[in-house]
């Protein structure tokens, strides 16, 4: 039985990193709308645009990716002037001065002032310039301890994407995996070749809550566990008590509704309700992981979301980010521990379930209750006597740390963990400043 779920922002400690501060408050804990940093402006930035481009003219990593602009046409819809996409990259970082930490309105405009003026070769044509111009930005100003210079084209290709298909990308998959035999599922019907509305602004419009979260790390797998745990404590499957329904929006879909025909029409509406499902963890998480140059792919499995991160050769299931919330080491699974997944549909998650299990005998949701988040579990009863089981020091503690937002307690009444501090549901203008 699916609960009402609640979600949190993450905890930062006092750190510099790539030209943000971020404070603590006075209790040792904040969230994102009460974080304080020191804005990074187009004045603080020592690295001019043309800078950016002397990095993809210069790096013989990024060879394949100015290639890829250089064939790209883009046609002027009034002159009719033909230009390509480094071109049309040029244009957007010097001439429209786009940065990736200006604010989501201000980036909007920017883009859509650009890029209506041309007529482009496909959908996610635009995606990949901002794509391309975030990482470049990134490259040059962000201090990340990884760089494009030391990847493969391989990587790099997984960063900057025009087409977001995740079917293309399970063929490939598969192709490179004959042990994984159900990577593709031909009946998956969301996020056709084209980019949609929410691939393509997950790609620009979570940049600064990325940096934020991922502050302090020192390789790329550190960056994806804050990411990935992030993700499992601010948001949470659909249930009984937020359904699919509050995606409507207006609409007028044939019953029953589901995922299928109330798909959320932005991101945005994500952040307003956080109500999602396999696949969303797989749109949101790529497009922060991009933002940090980091290579990250969405896979179709047996009708599922799934991340596949290249340079690491790991895996994510989207319903182990948005269902139980085990501890965010396990659900980040090697091929060998992903395998039994795409053997047999009906494993779902339960393989990740199965591990967690061993191991522990608790385990926490998040539940929304209006406009806060907090965690809950079931009660934890020792049968028959139905007396509360008792947790090991360890498994407590462990709780404590990865929760401590929330000040979990437990509730010897109900046998149930909750927490005495519920986090405010912050919209993606407020977390993303």
């Amino acid at each position: 039985m699916y609960r009402k779920i609640i979600v949190s922002a993450v905890i930062m400690s006092v750190a510099i990193y790539g030209g943000f501060k971020i404070y603590k408050s006075n209790n040792g804990q904040l969230t994102f709308g009460e974080l304080n940093l020191k804005k990074t402006t187009a004045a603080t930035v020592k690295a001019k645009p043309q800078d950016l481009l002397k990095i993809l003219d210069s790096y013989d990593s990024l060879l394949g990716l100015r290639q890829e602009l250089l064939n790209i046409k883009a046609k002027n819809k009034v002159t009719g002037k033909i230009i390509t996409g480094h071109d049309l990259l040029a244009k957007f970082l010097v001439e429209k001065k786009y940065s990736p930490i200006l604010k989501n309105e201000e980036k909007i405009n920017i883009i859509e002032s650009l890029f209506e003026q041309y007529t482009l070769p496909q959908s996610g044509t635009k995606m990949f310039i901002v794509n391309v111009a975030n990482g470049l930005w990134t490259e040059k100003n962000a201090g990340l301890p990884w760089s494009l210079k030391d990847m493969e084209s391989a990587q790099i290709a997984k960063i900057f994407i025009q087409n977001d298909s995740v079917n293309d990308y399970s063929v490939n998959a598969y192709e490179g995996r004959p042990e994984l035999p159900n990577m593709v599922n031909v009946y998956h019907q969301i996020s056709v070749p084209e980019p949609n509305t929410v691939v393509e602004e997950s790609s620009y419009q979570q940049y600064n809550i990325a940096r934020k979260i991922a502050a302090g790390a020192k390789t790329q797998r550190q960056a994806v566990e804050k990411i990935v745990s992030w993700g499992q404590k601010n948001f949470f499957h659909a249930n009984d008590e937020y359904p699919w329904d509050v995606y409507l929006d207006g609409k007028t879909v044939q019953p029953p509704i589901s995922y299928w025909n109330s798909y959320p029409l932005s991101l945005r509406r994500i952040y307003d309700e956080r109500v999602i499902g396999c696949q969303e963890p797989t749109i949101f998480l790529q497009g922060m992981l991009h933002n940090l140059n980091i290579p990250a792919i969405r896979l179709s499995v047996w009708n599922h979301g799934v991340l596949y991160l290249p340079s690491l050769d790991l895996y994510v299931h989207g319903d182990a980010v948005a269902m139980y919330k085990y501890p965010t080491k396990m659900i980040i699974l090697t091929p060998e521990e992903f395998q039994p997944i795409a053997e047999v549909e009906a494993n779902f998650v339960m393989p990740i379930y199965e591990k967690y299990s061993e191991k522990f005998k608790t385990y926490l949701t998040i539940e929304r209750d209006d406009k806060e988040l907090n965690i809950s579990t079931g009660s934890f009863y020792v049968y028959p006597a139905k007396t509360c089981i008792n947790i090991a020091p360890g498994e407590w503690e462990r709780m404590v740390q990865n929760y401590k937002e929330f000040e979990p307690y437990y509730d010897k009444t109900t046998c149930q963990i909750k927490g005495k501090n519920p986090q405010p549901l912050n919209p993606l203008e407020v977390l993303d400043k």
